[in-house]
Order: structure tokens, then sequence, then C-alpha cells
């Protein structure tokens, strides 16, 4: 998702650079510095609790509060998608949008759309190639984030950038867990795997390679944590490691829950601490003024924001939520039944939608994102 650490490659002096990027007073004037300042300790945080919090599901003794847990995390797991939305309502953000219209309008709606005709359309015997499609894509989606979570700890711990080596390596295990989830797919309920052939379902031969690929990057990345020790703290191997170790669960799970679940919404809780930043720490509310001075006057457009964040989160997270069964009751309520294939589709095209957005979003090589985000979380360079 993110390559914060390519903004060292722009800076002429290590040194002179972290002395003028200031903390945005946004965050700092308000007294939150005490969050910001062990922000990739609180992303590690998030990133670990679903792997260790799913396995109680499967345990038969059921504790009290373990089902309302349960669906509290596969809640957040699909609110990061809407958070998104956020993006077209940020006032230094809509220029990145009104310069990329092709990126952030006519493309997703286009993929919603396509994806949602594609449901409509290709027969039941081969829709199984669409959820591949899919599920493939938002794996991959997932484990990328992980390259920029560790550059952003990279610049946070001003000791060396993330190296090519680092990149591959993560990315390895990406493609180890998108070929690993053909397994995974089996692992669903009796009307989900009916979707697929046997054949698809019974072929083992993707999944041992991709386990024996992955135990093989796990000994690299030994190896190069090893090697590299001095270069780097001991939070940033842990978290190559966690990132090597990402889609684990596909491997080692035998119910669906465990296995897709703890990766989705470990992605789903990194993103929402980024967009927490992203969407809270806009220095426009104290840039040009005294905070203290006008923070009446700061406070309509703070409780706006605030507001619509809360909005987006518990609508756009319900409604995500269920977009499987969004179709039929959208259908049915409107009389036309036979839309609630596409308006399914679409709903998962909308995730289609995400993953476009999003990859242009945090493109950090090019200079308007570059600056925005500079901006917005210039406290990692304090």
């Amino acid at each position: 998702m993110i390559s914060l650490i390519r903004l060292k490659r722009w800076r002429s002096d290590h040194d002179a650079t972290y002395a003028v990027i200031p903390t945005p007073r946004s965050f700092s004037e308000v007294g939150v510095s005490a969050v910001t300042k062990p922000f990739p300790v609180i992303l590690l945080a998030l990133s670990v609790i679903p792997y260790f919090v799913f396995p109680l599901f499967s345990n038969n003794t059921n504790p009290p509060g373990i089902e309302q847990t349960k669906q509290a995390l596969l809640f957040f797991g699909q609110v990061h998608i809407a958070l998104t939305a956020l993006m077209y309502f940020d006032q230094d953000f809509q220029k990145i949008i009104l310069d990329n219209k092709n990126r952030y309008f006519y493309l997703p709606i286009g993929a919603a759309v396509m994806f949602g005709v594609s449901f409509y359309i290709v027969p039941q015997s081969f829709q199984f190639l669409l959820w591949w499609f899919y599920a493939g894509w938002q794996n991959w989606h997932f484990g990328r984030q992980n390259v920029g979570v560790l550059s952003f700890i990279a610049v946070h711990d001003k000791k060396s950038p993330t190296s090519q080596v680092e990149r591959w390596i993560i990315n390895g295990a990406n493609l180890c867990g998108v070929i690993a989830f053909t397994h995974g797919m089996n692992l669903g309920d009796a009307n989900f795997r009916s979707e697929f052939p046997v054949w698809f379902l019974t072929s083992t031969a993707a999944f041992t390679f991709a386990s024996y690929a992955l135990w093989a990057l796990l000994c690299i990345t030994l190896l190069f944590v090893f090697l590299k020790r001095k270069n780097m703290s001991p939070f940033r191997a842990l978290f190559l490691l966690f990132a090597v170790l990402f889609f684990s669960p596909i491997y080692v799970s035998k119910s669906f829950t465990e296995a897709f679940y703890p990766v989705s919404i470990s992605h789903s809780l990194q993103y929402i601490s980024f967009m927490v930043v992203f969407w809270f720490n806009d220095t426009h509310l104290s840039k040009t003024v005294d905070f203290p001075t006008l923070r009446a006057k700061q406070a309509n457009p703070a409780l706006f924001k605030a507001t619509l964040f809360l909005v987006i989160t518990v609508v756009g997270g319900a409604i995500l939520t269920i977009r499987q069964e969004f179709g039929p009751l959208v259908a049915n309520a409107m009389g036309f039944p036979t839309a609630a294939p596409f308006i399914s589709g679409f709903m998962f095209g909308l995730v289609i939608a995400h993953f476009i957005i999003d990859a242009h979003a945090w493109r950090l090589r090019d200079k308007p994102q570059r600056d925005f985000m500079r901006e917005r979380f210039g406290f990692v360079f304090s």
C-alpha cells in the first residue's frame, strides 16, 4: 500500500531532512504526540492480534463473549474498504483526484459495473473463475500492504532504507499466499465449495509448491536478518518475519474462518490505522492560526470529520459485511429479483475498485501523493 521509505530518496542530506520536516501541528497541538511516536508499535500490535484471537473460535469451550468478539472483528475486516471513500472528501487529496479522474472515477466505476455484469452473464459452471480472480487479487493486495508498513518502520527507525531484497522476500511470500489459497477455498462451507469444480478443490500441487517455497523464503529471511542485524532494529526484523508468515493460517488451518479472517482483519486494522492519520491529521485545522485561540471556531470542521468518519464506518462497513446477501435484499425490495446477481457482483466490484484506488493513492513515486503523505505522516520523521 505505502512506500514511505521512498521519501528518503529525495533528500540531499539525511540529518537535514529530519531537522526540517516538522511534526504536523494538528496532532502535536492537540496532545496526541504520545500516540504518534509509538505508531509503528501500534501497527505491529494490530497486525498480530487477529492471529491470536481467531484460534479461540475453534475452541469448543466457547467462553462468554467469543461470538460477539468474532462478529466485531469480521465487521472491522470490511470497514477499511468503506474508508477509502474518505479520500474523496479530503480537501487536499481532492486535487490529486481531479488530476487523475480516470483512476478515481471512470476505472473504479467501470470495474464495479463489469464485475456485476460478469456475475449476471457468466454461466454458473464458470463463475469459479471470477471467485479465483477476486481472491487472488485480494490476497495480493493484502500482502503488498506489508511492504509499505515495513517501509514506514524503516523510516521511523532511521537506520537504513528498505532494501530490494526485503521487498522481494515479502512479494515472494505474497505470491505463495495467493497460490496456496486454492487450498483455502476448499475450507469454505458447502455452498461456497459448490461454486468450484471437483478437480480444482482436490488438486494439491499448487498448495504443495507454495508450502515448500514459503519454507525456503523463511530460511532466506532468517539468514538475511542475521546478516543485516546491525542495520535493522529488532522491531523491523520482527515485522519482516511477520510479513513472510502473513499467510501462514492458510497452510495450517482446518477451517475457512481460521485460514482467511486473521489475514483479512490484520490487513484491515493496518489500513484503518493509516486512514485515521490520513483523515484526522489535517493541518488545515490549525496550520495558519494559533490552535488554542480559535478552538471554538475549529470545532465545526473537526465535528464534521468525526461524524463523516463514523457514518462511513458504520453504514459502509455494515453494507460491505453483508455484500453477498445485499444483492438479493435490494433486488427483492425493488421487485426485480433477477437483478440480484448483478447487484451482488457490483458490491464485490466495489472491493476491486478499492484495490484500484488504493494502488494509486499510496504510490509515492508520484510527487503529488508524496507531498501529501509527507505532510500527513510527517511525525514519522520527528
